[in-house]
């Protein structure tokens, strides 16, 4: 699909007469005290949830800005949406002459904060801890379950979508014990539509998930002990050389950001540059953060910390019992894109020294998903590198595969052998 067709993923709304009749009100003292100067609409409802009922879309309704994340402002003469790096090419496609796109996260974009989250809702309890990772096992089930049948279906020649993939990954989940149902909805996008980094497939754009393109799969599973967020890109066919270049410095990024030592209270943006320094390299980068907290059944992007490379000032810095997203990623506009995520836990480390006394920290992954060997030049790695993956791919048999066994998911076992053998140079 050309990036043309993609930019008629939505009808425009005009917004022209309900901004004239939202300033009206603003200067009414019928309904306000004092004139108002400026009107903020928040993307959250009242209970700070990230994703809402369809009554709660303010923002959406005023602006015509669908995404899941942004603010808008409306003075008696402007009309701005801030969003970020996600959103920043669907926010240009929906957004009529009326507003100003502000880019959240660009040097020169004015920042806004809005509703800091509780500092305790971020450090997770033990009970909460166990159960997010279990979570993430029950998740890893589904989630090979789904990308087993999805290789074979396309190898056999049979029609499987976007939307009709999401819909078999979330059956998938539903078999899994206190499964309650998405995290967020499915970003089931193929070759260009990748490209679009929080893109959600409709009845217009919906298409095939073939052997010539790649896929990204970013899903998530609310389950009764905990939250779920992961993201695989695979080809079912046979990429590029230039598809597996990205792939891999993406990876080298991921698994640098994974396997690094930090001391307590360090704050998520010193973290940054560590996911983003071989794309950096080569003069190449991505417009999202890198990590974001995630809730223990609750909201699957949570605050007040995040690893990004703009500062966050509401982040009171990492600490043992946070959970965090570990998603750096690549995204070339009208061709593909490409991300790498797992959810880490913040974990204590063995150091040989401890200087002053600080308690160092590193990140435990919880996420148990093989990471697609066909799409890596093994070349580019180190022998750490290549090391810490297969560790990876080594834990994911030793965890998944005697609950596969149990569940009878024979299919998905070989399927996970498969993609878990060991590579080397």
């Amino acid at each position: 699909m050309t990036i043309s067709c993609i930019s008629k993923m939505s009808s425009l709304k005009s917004t022209t007469g309900l901004l004239k009749r939202l300033r009206t009100l603003m200067n009414d003292t019928k309904y306000v005290r004092d004139p108002i100067s400026a009107y903020i609409v928040p993307t959250n409802d009242a209970h700070t949830s990230e994703y809402i009922a369809d009554a709660d879309k303010r923002r959406e309704f005023i602006s015509g800005f669908s995404g899941s994340a942004g603010t808008a402002i409306v003075t008696l003469q402007d009309a701005r949406l801030w969003t970020d790096g996600r959103y920043y090419l669907q926010a240009s496609q929906e957004l009529d002459s009326n507003w100003k796109l502000m880019k959240d996260g660009l040097p020169d974009t004015p920042s806004q904060d809005m509703s800091p989250v509780s500092h305790m809702k971020a450090v997770k309890n033990q009970n909460e801890r166990k159960g997010m990772r279990n979570s993430h096992i029950k998740d890893a089930v589904a989630l090979c379950s789904y990308f087993e049948w999805l290789e074979r279906e396309i190898a056999s020649g049979n029609n499987v979508t976007e939307i009709s993939g999401a819909k078999k990954l979330e059956e998938f989940r539903s078999q899994q014990e206190d499964f309650a149902g998405p995290s967020f909805e499915t970003i089931s996008s193929v070759g260009p539509h990748g490209a679009i980094i929080h893109y959600a497939p409709n009845e217009k754009t919906d298409v095939l998930i073939t052997d010539k393109e790649l896929y990204l799969c970013d899903s998530g599973g609310q389950y009764l002990d905990g939250t779920t967020d992961v993201t695989r890109t695979l080809h079912f066919g046979t990429p590029t050389d230039h598809e597996k270049q990205m792939f891999t410095l993406v990876l080298k990024g991921q698994l640098q950001l994974g396997s690094i030592v930090f001391p307590k209270k360090v704050k998520g943006n010193r973290l940054d540059a560590f996911a983003r320094q071989f794309l950096w390299k080569v003069g190449l980068d991505y417009n999202h953060g890198t990590g974001h907290g995630v809730g223990s059944y609750l909201n699957v992007h949570e605050g007040p910390m995040g690893i990004h490379k703009r500062d966050m000032r509401a982040d009171p810095g990492l600490e043992e019992g946070m959970f965090l997203s570990n998603e750096p990623g690549y995204y070339e506009n009208g061709k593909f894109g490409i991300r790498i995520e797992d959810v880490v836990e913040i974990v204590p480390a063995t150091t040989p020294y401890n200087f002053e006394n600080l308690q160092f920290y590193t990140f435990n992954t919880i996420t148990l998903v093989p990471k697609q060997t066909k799409l890596i030049k093994t070349e580019m790695l180190t022998d750490e590198e290549i090391l810490t993956l297969n560790n990876y791919h080594q834990k994911c048999r030793d965890v998944l595969g005697p609950i596969l066994k149990t569940q009878k998911r024979f299919d998905v076992k070989k399927w996970l052998w498969k993609e878990t053998e060991p590579i080397s140079k």
